[in-house]
């Protein structure tokens, strides 16, 4: 499961907690604050281990090209 699943909602907010989280598991960004869906270095660290997660990202997010061609990969 996800390493945030159970995380208090304190932790869900915290940045660095977030990114470790998304580090080893990138399906995490499911139960991190909906502020980390446009957080592009999240999501950039998401989507680099995982192309499918760029589904949970901000819609401008999903449209950067840069993001795009990493998760197409």
């Amino acid at each position: 499961g996800s390493a945030l699943e159970y995380a208090a909602d304190s932790l869900k907010s915290d940045r660095e907690i977030v990114i470790a989280a998304v580090k080893n598991n990138p399906w995490s960004i499911e139960k991190a604050d909906d502020i980390f869906r446009s957080d592009r270095e999240v999501i950039l660290v998401a989507v680099i281990t995982n192309g499918e997660v760029l589904e949970y990202a901000s819609k401008e997010l999903q449209q950067d090209e840069e993001l795009k061609t990493i998760a197409a990969n």
